[in-house]
């Protein structure tokens, strides 16, 4: 038989223009693979594109849409995906700048072939390895201009380095990394005469990538400053960065919509029309802002514990001091951002006593600022000190300072940024926690799924780190609009609830050249789309079972087969080396060569600890030049004590030399079905009573208790309950509670 071509999702690779204007209407061009019939196209700035259905609907490599650009849309990075009937693209990234935008043909490698622009520009183009690129521009007597390189920060490979040359080819000027850019730079320069000049461009290593070059009168921002607003206040927000004389502050009112988490904020110098760009964090905690002078011990600022921190190193060995009161006991956290959201400050973190004793340090940790955990030894004052582990100093070296009280936490990632879920099918999502001294079960779901997608009631338990989550559509659920939706974890501490949504930065940076630090309000962007049926679906039955240590439970897998495709469905468990908790096993038996059920058999072992936990299966069928592969929703299954006991005692005193009759309840684990023992331990001296069977039909019995004519009078409060069951050669065991027994004459 022919093999049976699989629908593939659509991808972006690229578009043209790359950088879009805001107000602009334009004819783009969206390049990639499999997008013939596309839909729908959505941009993270401005409602969804629908395109008509007269349009043209492309090819498989191009399709061309007219966009209007929304006047307020946010400068710099943003992101376009593209719906087909196939599922939606991953995020592929543009960018929004206010400049005019010229497009570099690629061939400007010389001098003499060099692209010319007017003052201000932005050049979009991409540089092949082993060559580099000029552009001309022309600058007055006395003008000063700043240039800006955007490639590591939009996802390209391109590490960029810059010249400035004069008419003649000689360089004036020269950047390479400028901190803070995650590799990217910028430079200010004031031209002394006026004429043509040359900006050439390259990669520092000679290789090559795609670029946006900005030229212009436009503030040099790293980051705007605070880094992070309360959510419903009003805040001044004024730029961090190399070249930033005269620049007004930016009044905002920052969002009171809890999705909001990140509000834009534009930069320009005075009648100047070009802007430097980035975004604040929206948060809920109160944030103080540094007041010089506090530069030493004697200099601290006071500040209230649990107050986020907002402060700059402005001069070179610059510290500031913040002095806050704690009691003894109280745990703290302090973490630092900086580089994540655009700052070069490479922060150090001391923590002292009032006498200045020091009491702990931390300096980074990998990519990112340290944290400082800290439980107070007394009541009284106490001292931070932020300072840069180089002792760097300027107007860009801004920090955020979190401080929190000291509680369970984790963090959560999950494994892609896109969800083609096939008609009738089923697709899988690893969520992966960092825990942070929370150690119980972290439950996953999805928020936003559309009328009729489920997802699985999947579990990150205990002891793991990770879990599969799966999304599943029926067969009738029709073509919709992608749509956003959030991965969510929630635990509990004591009467406190957990709500973390997942990072898809992971999956970003992966896709565009391990980018440093994907732009944080990006992240938490799950696409979803419905993709055409698969040639297999597979379904479980039930979602949910339950356990225990020696306990087996079985579910089966049903298979809705395409006709033609009749050969065995072999289930694997994924991941193969860390999918299951210790000592779980899953009897995997196929689907058989014209079969449409299986039964899987789940076990516990002796060292399997309680809790719940989720598994994901994926089916494998061969059949000639085919193979398809499957997804099994997620099974999730609660591994539990085999079996609960409880002891009643007799309703009235147990005379001696007499009889009274206690109660005892068992209460079976599902997966346990035979006959249980229950004795009576620990019973007063001289009282006596036989084990009694609780036959596999029933959960109840009587135990009599007989006394001694010498049997120790009055009540105890220490006699229990003893269950006992045998699976094969293991011994299961329970006991009950203490149960009071009281003896009289």
């Amino acid at each position: 038989m022919a093999a049976i071509a699989m629908a593939q999702p659509p991808a972006v690779t690229k578009t043209t223009p790359s950088t879009l204007r805001p107000g602009e209407t334009v004819s783009w061009q969206i390049h990639g693979s499999q997008l013939a019939g596309v839909r729908q196209v959505w941009t993270s700035f401005a409602p969804v594109v629908t395109i008509a259905d007269d349009a043209d609907k492309g090819n498989g490599s191009l399709v061309t849409v007219s966009l209007t650009v929304p006047s307020d849309a946010p400068l710099g990075l943003n992101a376009v995906r593209v719906l087909t009937e196939n599922g939606v693209s991953p995020m592929s990234l543009i960018v929004v700048d206010d400049l005019p935008v010229v497009t570099s043909p690629g061939n400007n490698n010389s001098l003499e072939t060099a692209l010319a622009v007017p003052v201000p520009s932005s050049v979009d183009g991409a540089i092949a390895n082993l060559t580099m690129q000029y552009i001309r521009f022309p600058a007055a007597a006395g003008q000063t201009l700043q240039f800006e390189v955007l490639a590591s920060r939009i996802g390209s490979a391109l590490d960029s380095s810059l010249r400035i040359l004069n008419s003649a080819g000689r360089e004036i000027a020269f950047v390479d990394d400028t901190s803070g850019l995650a590799g990217d730079c910028q430079l200010s320069l004031t031209f002394e005469t006026a004429g043509d000049y040359f900006v050439e461009l390259r990669d520092i290593r000679y290789q090559g990538g795609a670029y946006h070059l900005r030229i212009g009168e436009f503030p040099l921002v790293s980051t705007p400053y605070p880094l992070a607003v309360q959510r419903g206040t009003a805040a001044e927000i004024v730029p961090a960065g190399i070249a930033i004389a005269n620049v007004a502050p930016v009044a905002i009112n920052a969002a009171t919509d809890p999705a909001q988490n990140w509000q834009p904020v534009a930069f320009r110098f005075p009648d100047k029309g070009a802007s430097a760009f980035g975004h604040v964090a929206v948060v809920d905690t109160p944030q103080t802002l540094e007041i010089e002078p506090n530069n030493s011990l004697e200099q601290a600022q006071a500040v209230t514990a649990g107050n986020d921190l907002q402060g700059r190193l402005q001069e070179p060995g610059d510290a500031d001091y913040f002095q806050f009161t704690a009691k003894k006991g109280e745990s703290w956290l302090l973490r630092g951002i900086t580089r994540t959201v655009g700052s070069p400050t490479d922060l150090n973190l001391r923590l002292l006593k009032k006498d200045g004793s020091q009491i702990a340090a931390v300096d980074d940790t990998n990519t990112d600022e340290g944290e400082l955990t800290f439980a107070c030894p007394e009541d009284g004052d106490y001292v931070l000190v932020v300072e840069d582990l180089t002792r760097r100093g300027g107007s860009e070296q801004a920090y955020w300072i979190e401080f929190r009280r000291t509680a369970p936490a984790f963090t959560l990632a999950v494994s892609s940024d896109v969800t083609n879920v096939p008609r009738g099918g089923t697709v899988a999502l690893t969520a992966t926690a960092t825990r942070k001294g929370y150690a119980g079960p972290i439950e996953l779901t999805v928020e936003n799924l559309p009328e009729g997608a489920t997802a699985s009631h999947s579990v990150i338990g205990p002891g793991r780190n990770d879990a599969i989550l799966t999304v599943t559509i029926p067969p009738e659920l029709a073509n919709s609009e992608m749509r956003n939706v959030l991965v969510v974890g929630t635990g509990k501490v004591g009467d406190n609830s957990l709500r973390v949504v997942a990072t898809s930065a992971g999956a970003v940076q992966a896709r565009n050249n391990t980018m440093r630090w994907p732009a944080r309000r990006l992240e938490e962007s799950v696409a979803f789309a419905v993709a055409p049926a698969e040639a297999i679906n597979l379904t479980i039955e039930p979602a949910e079972v339950v356990l225990g240590k020696h306990l087996a439970a079985s579910i089966k897998i049903k298979a809705a087969r395409s006709q033609d495709l009749v050969e065995a469905i072999a289930l694997a468990v994924e991941p193969a080396q860390n999918g299951l908790p210790p000592e779980v096993t899953f009897d995997l038996k196929p689907v058989a060569k014209g079969e449409t059920e299986a039964t899987v058999t789940i076990k516990a072992g002796e060292k399997t600890p309680l809790g719940d936990f989720t598994a994901f299966l994926r089916g494998t069928l061969k059949q000639d030049k085919t193979t398809v592969t499957p997804a099994v929703p997620a099974i999730r299954f609660k591994v539990d004590a085999p079996m609960t006991v409880a002891l009643t005692g007799p309703a009235e005193p147990l005379k001696r030399g007499g009889t009274a009759v206690a109660k005892v309840q068992v209460v079976r684990n599902p997966a346990l079905s035979g006959p249980v023992t229950v004795t009576l331990d620990k019973l007063p001296q001289g009282v006596t009573a036989a084990p009694v069977t609780i036959a596999a039909d029933t959960d109840t019995a009587e135990i009599t208790l007989t006394a001694a004519a010498d049997a120790a009078l009055g009540e105890t409060k220490t006699t229990l309950g003893k269950a006992e069951a045998m699976v094969g050669d293991k011994k299961l065991e329970a006991a009950s509670a203490v149960a009071s027994l009281t003896v009289v004459e």
